[in-house]
């Protein structure tokens, strides 16, 4: 079983990978065998029908229809099978893939990099009356809160991604030699916190 680590909201919560052995997948929970060194785990059973003891016909309540029914009205009316396009591959804010490194912004499976630099001056170029005049780009990565996966890319995508109505604030005429200074000192403060969380997970992920 691997093991990692993730922050919330300033809260350590530990997430643990389980990887279970069972001698009958159809049967579930009772033939999988953990480690008794293990800490607790919950899963979402898969086969809830059969722990139930119900099928497939009689396992939704009429609450739970309703509800169903509720979310497919609600897609249809926000057409939210929209699709605006297709990624190419998958675009993650820190996944950790095989070599064990998160990824960083210049990387280009960033979704923070695609968000800042193709994204941002597409929507910002609306007002163009100020096109010939360098500009810097500025954006809390918070404002993206999931990662993109390879394949369709619907509304229902966008909404997931970055649920946020997003307000982007400007300001003119300030010399470069103070512009360059505002993102470095914003980093600044969270940037001994952050190394510290990234080492962590790295050394879990390893």
């Amino acid at each position: 079983m691997a093991e990692a680590q993730a922050s919330s909201g300033g809260e350590r919560k530990n997430i643990y990978h389980i990887y279970l052995s069972c001698e009958d997948p159809d049967v579930g929970i009772g033939t999988c065998q953990q480690e008794a060194s293990d800490p607790p785990i919950q899963y979402i059973e898969s086969h809830s029908t059969y722990h139930t003891q119900r099928n497939q016909f009689s396992f939704d309540t009429s609450s739970s229809k309703s509800i169903d029914t509720g979310l497919k009205k609600l897609s249809k009316k926000f057409d939210l099978s929209f699709q605006f396009g297709t990624a190419p591959h998958d675009f993650t804010i820190s996944h950790t893939p095989k070599d064990g490194l998160l990824t960083r912004y210049w990387q280009i499976n960033s979704l923070l990099s695609l968000f800042i630099e193709n994204a941002i001056p597409i929507a910002l170029a609306i007002n163009n009356t100020r096109t010939s005049i360098p500009n810097i780009m500025i954006t809390n990565s918070g404002s993206q809160s999931f990662d993109i996966y390879a394949g369709p890319f619907t509304k229902n995508d966008q909404l997931t991604v970055s649920p946020f109505a997003d307000v982007f604030l400007y300001t003119t005429d300030i010399p470069a030699s103070i512009a360059k200074q505002v993102l470095p000192t914003l980093n600044k403060a969270g940037s001994n916190q952050r190394h510290e969380l990234e080492e962590r997970e790295q050394e879990m992920s390893s």
